[in-house]
This record gives structure tokens, sequence and C-alpha cells, in this order.
């Protein structure tokens, strides 16, 4: 970038005459380097957008999957069954078994790759009345964290962020409505979806950004590796304030791999994972100039 400017405005220089004086070329320099300020505070902006907009796709998602949980929250299998669980002092093996069947074939139903990773059925008290797609063998056991569970069993939808076996999960609630039970509550379904690189590819390809998924010390995924860039992110998750607003709205970071440099913005992610220290990052190319950061 630097190179094309001087030569295209020493080439406008000089087409005016058979020399260059010194005054005008000192003008030319400073125009560089003007053009080249330009330059690099639009990609800032740039960048600055994408952290906003990456955030506001997470929500958008969120309001697809629980509307996903709405709708298998709603299938009246279900909620008769959670009924006789309510019942009973333990979840019976039978109970076990057939909401296992019910959760599959929810699962099953769904279309077009949003299928989720997994899917736990709780009666009215917490308890587990059947695993989809992870720890299907375990159940009876009493889930009440993070909050987005125990508020769902008071009748809320809820959205949010886990993270299981060092994995990143986004989580839809809903509760598991049955009118003939006092309270008109039965129990809740609670979805997940991995937040893998499939998910980061589709937001970093909108966005014509990387972006990457990170926790405390360690990687969850990104779409590029850059060992510089990496180091530059580890450091800023660890020292993110509690103001997520504010997070996307501050002065990159600049991260140097070799001779390259990248702009790089750090994020809290919402709910019980972000809690834990889990980010997301967004960074691309900086424009290289002399000067200071």
């Amino acid at each position: 970038m630097r190179l094309l400017l001087a030569f295209t405005i020493l080439v406008s220089v000089a087409c005016r005459g058979n020399s260059v004086d010194p005054g005008e070329l000192r003008v030319a320099v400073k125009r560089i380097a003007h053009l080249e300020r330009l330059v690099d505070q639009l990609e800032v902006e740039r960048l600055r957008d994408a952290c906003q907009v990456a955030d506001l796709l997470m929500r958008e998602n969120a309001m697809q999957r629980m509307d996903l949980a709405g709708k298998m929250a709603k299938v009246k299998q279900l909620g008769q069954l959670l009924a006789v669980v309510n019942t009973s002092r333990r979840v019976k093996q039978a109970h076990h078994r057939t909401a296992g069947d019910i959760g599959a074939r929810l699962i099953a139903n769904v279309k077009g790759g949003a299928a989720p990773a997994f899917l736990f059925i709780l009666d009215r008290s917490g308890r587990v009345v059947a695993r989809v797609g992870r720890e299907a063998d375990r159940y009876g056991d009493v889930l009440s964290a993070p909050a987005a569970i125990s508020e769902t069993l008071h009748g809320y939808m809820r959205d949010d962020v886990w993270i299981i076996d060092e994995k990143l999960y986004r989580i839809a609630t809903s509760p598991v409505v049955h009118r003939e039970l006092k309270g008109g509550y039965a129990g809740a379904i609670i979805v997940g979806h991995r937040m893998d690189k499939t998910l980061a590819s589709d937001i970093a390809k909108r966005l014509r950004v990387n972006i990457g998924f990170y926790r405390l010390g360690g990687v969850f995924v990104q779409t590029a590796r850059v060992p510089g860039v990496e180091k530059t992110i580890r450091a800023a998750v660890a020292k993110l304030s509690d103001k997520r607003n504010e997070h996307c709205l501050v002065k990159p970071t600049v991260a140097r791999d070799g001779g390259d440099a990248y702009h790089v913005l750090t994020a809290r992610l919402p709910g019980h994972a972000g809690a834990q220290g889990a980010s997301y990052a967004v960074f691309g190319p900086r424009n290289r100039r002399t000067g200071k950061e």
C-alpha cells in the first residue's frame, strides 16, 4: 500500500517536469502518511463493527434455538409423561426409556443441519428424566444450576452458553407445559448446540474477518491460527472487564506475528460460560505503516 501510494504521487509530480522539487516530495510523503492513517482508521472501525455484529448474529441464533426448544416442549406426549414422573418418588427406568425415545425423535425431526448436539428432559423438581446425545445412561440426578435451569423450571424460556467437557455449547431452554397440573409446568427441556468451527466459519465469512472462541488459557475454536494473535488474545481474555457492552468499542490491540501485524478485538461471551472467562475475538490484518501504535 505504501509503495503504491508513493509511486502514484511521485509519478504525478514527475509528469509536471523533468525534476522533482524537494518541497513537493515532502508534501507527497505527508499525503502518503495521511492516507495510511485514514486506511488504519477505516480498518479499526470495520473491526469494531464486526465485533458488534458477531454478537448480534449469536443473539439472532439464540432466538432460533429458543424457538426450537419451545416447539419441542409442546409435544403432548412429553407433558403427559412428565406429569406421571412428577408423582413418583424416583425416576423409573421405564420413564427414562420413554423420555429418551421422545427426545431422540425430537432431534431426528430437526431438518437442515440444525439438529442439537444434545437434549435433556427434566421433571418439575429438576430431576433428569433423560439425556439424549450425551451421557444417555445417566438419569435421576438433579440439575438446578446454572441459573437458566431454575428459571426455566419457574416458567421462563432462557438462552445461555455453557462449557461442558472443555467444549462450548449454546443452550436454549423451555418449560414443558401440562395444563392439568397445578401451576401448569411439568418440567423443562434443555437443547444444546455445539459452538464449533462451522459456526465460527459462517460468522467469519459473513463479516470478512477471522473469529475465534476462547477460554482462560486456551482455545475452543478459531477460523485461523496465528500464534502471535493467539498469544495476544489469551492475555486480553484474562483482563476483560464485566462491561460486555464496552468490549467492542475500545481501541483494538495490535498483535504481531513475525513481520505481520493484526488488529484484535476481544469480548466476553454471554451467560454462564462468560462468567467462567469464555470470550470471542475478531481479528484481521493491519495496514502496516511507520510511526507509533
